[in-house]
């Protein structure tokens, strides 16, 4: 998998507007930037892509989830990579937004292939085919890709510089071999499960033993419950027929009782219903009586009725003409209404007016010359603090100065200071090397002679080295000081202008502001004054209002011509109150006169249903005394019964027992069948166990660290020798040589078997040593040989080749020769790659590479921009 373009929004410290990262045509570059800025989250950017995981996330075990992600106070989150894979090229895009409360936010994942002029997508059902997909095209999975393309920091040197006891284990982290681990732990984890299993299965077959040896004894205990069962089948149906004989003369009593009760409700009824009868016959006669009397008044109610209608149809004219007068009053109301209100509004605009000439306009008015004058000094005075302005720019100026001259002398500290340990390491070597020896530096015979004069000419060296060293670090400290002090002077003015700066533009804003306002105030007053003259007019000539005052006039003519007295009124009102009494007389004078004949006839129709009624009431208290008679006998009849229901309860229970009794011996004997049955099963069971922890616990030895992942690692080695020795020809100029040895012989007692170790042996042109005696640059190079062997293994086994190299490492701890030799080696192995990423904060080592791709954070967002 080959990179070419990165787009991410909102991506961890990456929010919007970020530009493409456009990889295409570079082979080797940088990726450089303070710490903390955001360079490995470019990478992350790119392992989110391909396979939706980066930095640990997601975790659910640790309840971490791809929110951590999103940046901060956003939604939702998106990562664009363009790739090549098997020679297409291919992009890969996912998406997914913050979830709500407890839910897990939805997630979304596109794949598309180029096809000559643009994208086609192939992307699969669900995420979990394209993921597939993806997987498929770049034939390795997460974790491979971090082990192989990746060298994270402090991930280049974590295989060399464990103890030789230990690299076995950082060996096959690297290669991924904890999935044996898990194996082993999953058949140990089996192997104890089925021990457990076999041990409830014999616990289990020794219980249905003892639940099958109790067999004769059920069936004995069953005869004899069967037995009991059929004689107290024999008393429970003889206690039925009894009981059953005794309820049916009880139901015949009951029956007769029903009947009384009747009787009775129907005696209380027909007793209602005559009292009933006879308030009827009262009533008839009443009414009766009534109407004779009413037809006898005849003459006065009609004539005292026709007077009524009279006084009314007068009560109606005038009730007309009282309507027409309150019409008109009404018509008048909102005219009145209109006018009063146009007369205070006239009158409020008038005390508005002079409210506003003496308390707002006029006192702005007055206040013009001073603002003018004021305003003129604040804008001199603002004006006085641009050059103040100009000296502190200047000190600005002097300030980077000084900073730039104190960069020059810290490199030249640092220089300095490092050719002073390099010379003194040489001193070293050659005061260890005896007189006449072959010189460790150059490799020829030296002389008595020559030894003291190379010993003495080093001395010298490093004396003038030291000399340097402290002028250049004084000079250095001089230059700090004062680019100190003067950074501060700085800080102080610039507050201090600020705040004069901030006084006088506020004293400026606030001026300008009542200036204007006097001016505008002293253009208003004479308007105002004319406007208030011109309402006193008004309100003095009564000039409001013209339409609504003649139409009230024409109102007032109209009610002065309408003809209706009051008086009259209120005395047509008396006399058709008095009567209209009479109104209701005449009604019922004429309800007698057609509902008389009427009331006759029904007076007659209740006498004759009163005299039925008392003839039915007798005859039902002959029928209730007779059942009354028969009844004496329910109460014994109801005793016997009772006592027959209790001893066929009796008898139904002990049955029910018995029956119990009868079902629970049988389950026993079932259970016993079943036993026999499940003892079968059970020892099957048994014997599958048995044979399933052997299988799990050899299984579990096969899968330890002395079974397949001793044979993994025996198997890899030489490839890895090979690939690291490949790297180091190139990184040495063939000067250096890798073995790796895995077996030592044991130093305790002569034929003990050898000790399993992993020992790092490297011949140069001074013979074979130890890894361990080797540091600075030439340690490096054997650290990232053998870690770029084992990634290009890791890649062939995944079948995927290595075109891209990420290397993410911390060469902060190199000297300037240990990062002249970092360079050294990446141009060295350059050719093995398509790509080359290295990340680094250093700028002597981001300077040596043609591309660099600088990343910068500010108020909390990162972007970048390629050099």
């Amino acid at each position: 998998m080959i990179p070419l373009k990165l787009t991410l929004r909102n991506f961890l410290c990456y929010r919007e507007n970020v530009p493409t990262l456009d990889l295409e045509g570079v082979t080797v570059a940088c990726l450089c930037g303070d710490n903390g800025h955001g360079k490995s989250a470019l990478l992350d950017a790119i392992t989110w892509a391909l396979w939706g995981k980066a930095r640990g996330v997601p975790n659910p075990a640790r309840g971490r989830t791809a929110d951590e992600l999103i940046h901060y106070g956003q939604d939702e989150m998106l990562v664009e990579l363009e790739f090549l894979a098997r020679e297409e090229r291919y992009r890969g895009v996912r998406r997914h937004e913050r979830g709500r409360g407890s839910r897990q936010g939805p997630s979304d994942l596109q794949l598309q292939v180029w096809q000559g002029d643009a994208f086609r997508p192939i992307t699969g059902n669900s995420m979990a085919q394209t993921q597939a997909r993806i997987e498929a095209l770049i034939s390795m999975d997460y974790e491979t890709f971090i082990n192989s393309a990746f060298l994270l920091q402090g991930r280049a040197d974590e295989f060399t510089t464990k103890p030789p006891e230990r690299r076995k284990e950082v060996l096959a982290s690297i290669m991924g071999l904890g999935l044996y681990d898990r194996l082993e732990a999953r058949a140990r984890q089996r192997a104890t499960e089925r021990e457990r299993d076999q041990r409830d299965a014999e616990a289990r077959l020794a219980a249905l033993q003892e639940e099958i040896d109790r067999r004769g004894e059920h069936e004995s205990a069953l005869k004899e419950a069967q037995a009991q069962l059929a004689q107290a089948k024999e008393m429970l149906d003889a206690a039925t027929r009894e009981a059953d004989a005794l309820r049916r003369r009880a139901d015949d009593l009951r029956r007769r009782q029903a009947e009384a009760e009747e009787l009775r409700r129907a005696i209380a009824a027909r007793e209602s219903d005559i009292a009933h009868l006879r308030h009827q016959l009262q009533a008839h006669q009443s009414r009766v009586q009534e109407y004779e009397a009413l037809l006898a008044q005849r003459d006065e109610v009609v004539a005292r009725h026709g007077e009524l209608l009279a006084q009314r149809e007068r009560l109606g004219a005038l009730d007309s003409a009282l309507s027409q007068r309150s019409a008109l009053q009404q018509q008048r109301t909102p005219f009145l209404a209109t006018i009063h209100a146009a007369e205070a509004t006239l009158r409020e605009q008038a005390r508005a007016q002079e409210a506003r000439i003496a308390n707002e306009l006029q006192p702005k008015a007055e206040r013009f010359p001073s603002l003018e004058q004021a305003l003129a000094q604040a804008r001199e005075h603002s004006d006085s603090l641009v050059a103040r302005q100009e000296a502190i720019v200047a000190g600005r100026a002097r300030l980077q100065e000084l900073a730039n001259r104190s960069g020059e002398l810290r490199s030249a500290v640092e220089r300095l200071k490092q050719e002073g340990l390099d010379l003194k390491a040489k001193l070293d070597i050659i005061e260890r090397s005896p007189q006449g020896a072959r010189c460790p530096l150059c490799n020829s015979l030296l002389g008595t002679q020559e030894y003291q004069h190379l010993r003495e000419t080093h001395r010298t060296e490093i004396e003038a080295k030291r000399a340097a060293y402290r002028e250049s670090e004084d000079a250095f400290k001089a230059l700090e000081a004062e680019r100190g002090s003067l950074e501060r002077e700085l800080k102080e003015r610039e507050s201090a202008l600020r705040r004069s700066q901030a006084d006088a533009q506020s004293q400026v804003t606030s001026l300008e502001h009542q200036f204007r306002d006097s001016r505008d105030a002293a253009q208003e007053l004479d308007k105002d004054r004319d406007a208030l003259a011109e309402a006193r007019r008004r309100l003095q000539v009564s000039d409001f209002a013209p339409e609504e005052r003649v139409r009230l006039a024409e109102l007032d003519a109209r009610l002065a011509k309408l003809p209706y007295d009051a008086a009259e009124h209120e005395r047509v009102r008396r006399a058709v109150q008095e009567l209209r009494p009479y109104e209701e007389r005449r009604r019922r004078l004429q309800d007698a006169e057609s509902d008389l004949p009427q009331e006759r006839e029904g007076l007659s129709r209740v006498q004759e249903m009163l005299a039925r009624a008392a003839q039915e009431q007798e005859s039902a208290r002959a029928k209730l005394s007779e059942a009354q008679a028969a009844l004496a006998e329910l109460p014994s009849v109801e005793k016997a019964l009772r006592e027959a229901e209790a001893r066929r309860t009796e008898l139904d229970s002990r049955q029910r027992t018995l029956l119990a009794r009868e079902g629970e011996l049988a389950g026993r004997l079932k259970r016993v069948q079943e036993a026999e049955q499940e003892s079968h099963a059970v020892r099957r069971k048994l014997q599958e166990a048995a044979e399933e922890v052997s299988l799990y616990r050899e299984l579990a030895q096969a899968f330890g660290g002395r079974g397949v992942q001793a044979m993994l690692i025996e198997s890899v080695l030489p490839d890895l020798e090979r690939e690291a020795n490949e790297l180091l020809a190139r990184m040495t100029q063939n000067r250096m040589h890798v073995k790796l040895e895995t077996q030592r012989e044991a130093r305790s007692r002569k034929g003990a078997e050898p000790i399993e170790t992993l020992e790092i042996k490297i011949a140069d042109e001074l013979g074979t040593r130890s890894y361990e005696l080797y540091s600075g640059g030439e340690a490096f190079r054997i650290n990232l040989a053998l870690r770029i062997a084992l990634s290009r293994i890791l890649a062939e086994r995944s079948g995927a080749p290595l075109p891209t190299l990420f290397i993410d490492e911390g060469f902060g701890t190199q000297d300037a020769a240990g990062r002249e030799s970092i360079v050294d080696v990446i141009r060295a192995i350059e050719p093995l790659f398509k790509k080359i990423i290295v990340i680094t904060h250093l700028e002597e080592v981001k300077d040596a590479f043609p591309v660099r791709i600088e990343v910068r954070k500010t108020d909390g967002q990162a972007t970048f921009s390629v050099a």
